[in-house]
């Protein structure tokens, strides 16, 4: 066992040595199945079939039941969603992708509060800090939901519900895990979630959670001559976190504050194809969250929660081997902070024939940035210090909202089964103003198994710290990289569906869907005006480079249809399956250039190398396929459940860069294979308290790319041990 795991084995022991003791004693006679509830669509319980939205809940019994290792994994398998890294190196970076938006587009919440990134580039984060220990439930809303949520939602919402509400006496789940993924790979896991409720309605919990990774190479090693020097590294990644919560309860209020630590080591290369040797990443994250929920009554009830998210990334990439044994002599060390504060009360109230919704939020992002160089090579010495501390980036968002659903008995008896949803939400941010979004939701029940919906929906996604802030300048010019006049990226979204649920054992849904975003962000080059195109860089003795910026230019069509389908075929089997569609372009038009942030000079596009000169079209979604999976669980005894899942990800474009798209070079596309992989699970339940789990990942070793250059996994073998009390 690595020393990595050592320090989570006392608390991992104590907790099993409980739950032995306990097993036997444990009164069962109060275990009820709990109905299936979604908050997250309409921020009111409701059963999932009764919602007007494209909606999927993972219950906890598929979480427990799953030897996944990240939610991402878990997320991959359902419709609508593209995850990047999930079949890499563990440890890479992992983005979302939900109904082609991209990765940005999409808001990540755990209880009901965001989580994102404050310092990087785009203000995500990276999915693999989230740990699959103590999850309740998974909800995923697709379509533009910023009415209720403000900035982010253009694409969906996923929200990661932990346990909540503790049950009287002691509650504990552990779990032990290895694998591996390739030669010379392993990978060791141990997590445990534990809680203790007392009959006066106070309760305390805590979890921690391991992973340690001996790697691949995450770079694809494109050389084949054995008489080429070559010092590849494989890449490592550890991770461990714990939390703490504490709370009271009782039949009116749920009150509940927590603190969460994590902290993640992993190893670096340079770029796509390009290993390093000495690259590191050190990230570390500290969340506090309060949440309150008081009743009233049966009708009206109140509710409040907050958070602060502190987060450091340090990057040191120490003086690496090169080509005949010797160093580079360079030496880098770059720190990212960011720190993101927020804070929401929500009232709801029940009426005769509506439900009513009604919310205030106010949210805080400051981030800083630290570079330092030092280089020596040829007698020449390069040092570098610098930070944006004179900057201050910081932005704050203030929100309100109402929604209302109503029921046609509002105006007739006879319309009981049409239902509307609507609601409005005006935001206020510090830097571009106000900004309102709006959504209109009519459905109809036919019965109790049919449901017909559709809805229209406006987004918005406020441009990240960096973009507005960063104050990279070139020489030539006084233009910064940052932009502080960028504008909120918006978006409409207009979506028409069909679920049903019928006692037959057999449920599906259909849905397609079309969204239009505005005032995409992008990063250009910008070029002399007073030089023409065909003789930028041509004369080495003159410098036409004029600086890079972010600007507002580009607008994003995407359109798709969805389908899946759930079937019991029998006692013992069941089947499951999911396909979405989606296609999309994004268009660019020089009319629409703000000339005060770019000086009047040339635009070059990075993302496509185009000069905007004239309208400008980009066919596809970069890294966003049409995607399938297939599902076939059988339960062969009462101990023993085997399950076959199939993924298919169609083929898509991915970018390089190319260093003969202009002066410069850019982004250049070009198409990566489809692919199709099988995996296969048992589960068998030794008693109802302790279970082990097999899986095997990729079982006919296929070889296949989410990225451009970058290494995937192969054949998988991994095992797991759960004790459950």
């Amino acid at each position: 066992m690595t020393k990595k795991i050592l320090p989570a084995i006392p608390f991992i022991l104590v907790v099993v040595f409980a739950n032995n003791m306990l097993a036997q004693t444990k009164d069962t006679s109060q275990v009820k199945t709990l109905r299936e509830v979604v908050v997250t669509a309409t921020r009111t319980e409701k059963d999932p079939s009764d919602v007007g939205r494209s909606v999927t809940v993972i219950g906890k019994d598929e979480i427990s039941g799953s030897i996944y290792n990240s939610v991402a994994e878990l997320l991959s398998a359902s419709e609508g969603i593209y995850i990047t890294g999930t079949g890499q190196n563990p440890g890479m970076n992992q983005s979302i992708f939900l109904r082609g938006a991209n990765s940005n587009q999409v808001l990540i919440m755990v209880d009901g509060i965001r989580v994102n990134e404050a310092s990087t580039v785009n203000n995500t984060i990276d999915l693999s800090e989230l740990p699959l220990a103590g999850i309740e439930r998974i909800e995923i809303i697709r379509g533009s939901h910023s009415t209720l949520y403000g900035s982010s939602a253009i694409g969906g919402v996923i929200n990661i519900i932990t346990n909540k509400k503790y049950r009287e006496g002691f509650h504990s789940e552990t779990e032990l895990k290895t694998g591996a993924f390739g030669k010379g790979t392993s990978e060791m896991g141990a997590n445990a979630v534990m809680n203790y409720g007392f009959k006066n309605g106070i309760f305390a919990g805590a979890s921690v959670d391991e992973f340690h990774t001996n790697g691949l190479d995450a770079t694809v090693d494109t050389v084949t001559d054995p008489a080429v020097y070559k010092h590849r590294d494989r890449d490592n990644w550890n991770k461990f976190s714990y939390k703490a919560t504490a709370g009271y309860q009782n039949q009116k209020l749920l009150a509940r504050f927590s603190y969460h630590d994590l902290k993640m080591k992993t190893d670096l290369d340079k770029s796509a194809y390009t290993d390093d040797d000495n690259y590191k990443l050190d990230f570390t994250r500290k969340n506090y969250a309060l949440f309150a929920d008081y009743h009233f009554n049966s009708n009206l009830s109140f509710q409040l929660n907050g958070s602060r998210s502190v987060s450091q990334r340090n990057a040191v990439n120490d003086s690496s081997v090169i080509q005949g044994g010797g160093y580079d002599h360079t030496f880098t060390r770059s720190n990212y902070s960011g720190t993101c504060s927020s804070a929401e009360a929500l009232f709801s109230m029940k009426l005769k024939s509506m439900e009513n919704v009604a919310g205030f939020s106010f949210s805080k992002e400051e981030m800083n940035q630290q570079n330092y160089i030092y280089s020596f090579n040829y007698g020449s010495l390069f040092e570098l210090n610098n930070n944006l501390d004179s900057v201050n980036p910081h932005a704050r968002v203030a929100g309100a909202f109402f929604q209302t659903d109503m029921n046609g008995t509002l105006v007739n008896e006879n319309l009981a089964d049409v239902h509307l949803l609507a609601g409005v939400r005006m935001n206020h941010h510090e830097l571009f103003g106000r900004f309102i979004t709006y959504e209109i939701n009519p459905s109809w029940h036919v019965n109790e198994h049919t449901v017909f919906y559709s809805s229209f929906s406006t987004g918005f996604n406020a441009p990240s710290l960096y973009e507005l802030f960063t104050p990279d300048r070139y020489y030539t010019s006084n233009l910064s990289l940052g932009n502080k006049k960028l504008k909120p990226e918006k978006s409409k979204s207009f979506e028409i569906g069909i679920r049903q649920k019928p006692d037959a054992g057999v449920s599906y849904s259909f849905s397609v869907f079309s969204s239009t975003t505005e005032n995409e962000i992008e990063y250009v080059y910008l070029w002399d005006k007073n030089i023409g195109l065909d003789t930028l860089g041509n004369d080495w003795m003159r410098d036409d480079y004029r600086g890079d910026k972010y600007i507002n230019i580009g607008t994003q069509t995407i359109h798709g249809m969805e389908i899946s389908l759930h079937a019991k075929l029998s006692d013992q089997l069941s089947f499951q399956a999911n396909v979405s569609l989606i296609a999309g372009k994004t268009e660019y038009d020089p009319s629409g250039i703000d000339t005060s942030e770019t000086g009047g000079n040339h635009v070059q596009l990075y993302s496509t190398g185009a000069f905007l000169t004239k309208q400008v079209t980009a066919l596809g979604l970069t890294r966003r396929p049409s995607t399938a999976a297939i599902s076939l669980q059988y339960n062969t005894t009462k101990h023993l459940t085997a399950s076959l899942n199939a993924r298919y990800a169609g083929a898509r474009t991915d970018v390089y860069y190319d260093s003969h798209l202009g002066p410069y070079g850019a982004l250049a596309t070009k198409e990566v294979e489809d692919y199709a992989l099988l995996d296969v699970n048992f589960r068998y339940a030794v008693t109802k308290n302790l279970a082990g789990l097999f899986r095997i990942e990729n079982i006919f070793d296929t070889r296949y790319s989410e990225v451009n250059g970058y290494t995937t996994r192969g054949r998988g073998f991994y095992l797991s041990l759960k004790i459950i009390i």
